[in-house]
């Protein structure tokens, strides 16, 4: 997944509303000199219900 940051307005969503929350585990990051974060989620296929 990649952030860039919104300087005006308020961007679009990424995804659609959903029932189900799924658990992320952050692994890693990479910063680039363009303000650009490349955040590494690994796929386990695990989801939790939203609370």
């Amino acid at each position: 997944m990649l952030v860039q940051p919104v300087v005006l307005g308020q961007g679009r969503p990424l995804f659609e509303a959903a029932d189900v929350r799924t658990n992320l585990r952050l692994k890693g990051t990479r910063p680039f000199g363009n303000g650009v974060v490349l955040l590494h989620y690994p796929c386990d296929g695990s989801a939790a219900s939203a609370e």
